[in-house]
């Protein structure tokens, strides 16, 4: 059974928003995302229906692109709904053939990544992002466990010290890692202090995702084997995104002990 959660500020909407949805147990573990869009609709209008599904349904948060959040912030104001935005993120679909003999994820400079975080969280107690889903640079990782160096371990320091204690969600893609590569990223996350570590960006064509349920065990394998010395609200937890569609694997993802959903599917899997 998922654990009972009640109704948040976010289910009791503004006039101006939809009738708040009954409370669905699922609601508050996801992300409401929006990071492609339909060319036929104007993007600042899918934003604000993003905004309104998350008010009416209760959810965690959106995620954005950057450029959205402050529309996202304006529209969610006196709502418990927060912001997330992408750092780094893909700007297309991507070859999950060609990401595996040349991976590209994850590859804009750190001093880039750093310049978009500081974008971000522009006037944060206003209208910048409450948390931050960045997209790690899969050679880093990839070099590090061939030599033993400790790139990506720096990366993330540095990124977290521009993050000013927002809350940082690490992408791992995990379609384009071995297991020990995932397992390395892990620690090295757990090691910098982060707050969730993510599957997926969902932007490559025939990955697994969420779906892989070895990489999910594996991935809380290694953070409840690395975290037991650690106090439960402070241990890094599993965000899973890509390819979730249905209430079904929702819910057997939560079951598993993923405490974060990361979905363009939230209606649909949320819906009466």
């Amino acid at each position: 059974m998922l654990p009972h959660r009640p109704v948040s500020k976010a289910a009791q909407a503004s006039s101006d928003s939809p009738p708040a949805a009954a409370c669905h147990p699922l609601a508050e573990y996801i992300d409401h995302t929006r990071l492609v869009f339909d060319a036929s609709e104007p993007s600042f209008s899918q934003v604000a229906q993003l905004c309104r599904e998350a008010v009416q349904y209760g959810f965690h948060a959106v995620c954005v692109h950057p450029a959205y959040v402050s529309q996202a912030k304006q529209l969610l104001r006196d709502t418990a709904v927060k912001v997330a935005t992408v750092i780094g993120f893909p700007q297309g679909r991507l070859s999950l053939a060609a990401e595996k003999v040349s991976p590209t994820v994850g590859d804009l400079p750190i001093e880039l990544k750093i310049s978009e975080i500081g974008t971000a969280l522009t006037d944060l107690a206003d209208w910048g992002a409450d948390e931050l889903d960045i997209v790690a640079r899969v050679r880093d990782i990839q070099h590090d466990v061939k030599t033993g160096s400790e790139q990506f371990l720096r990366s993330l320091c540095d990124m977290r010290a521009a993050a000013h204690g927002v809350p940082m969600k690490i992408i791992l893609e995990t379609d384009l890692l071995t297991p020990e590569e995932i397992v390395f990223a892990v620690e090295r996350c757990v090691q910098a202090g982060m707050s969730m570590v993510k599957t997926s960006t969902g932007m490559l064509d025939g990955a697994q995702c969420a779906q892989d349920e070895s990489v999910i065990h594996l991935i809380l394998d290694t953070l409840s084997r690395c975290q037991q010395s650690i106090p439960e609200p402070q241990r890094v937890t599993l965000k899973a995104s890509g390819n979730i569609r249905t209430p079904e694997q929702a819910r057997r993802l939560i079951e598993m002990g993923v405490k974060r959903l990361g979905t363009s599917a939230g209606p649909a899997i949320c819906g009466n």
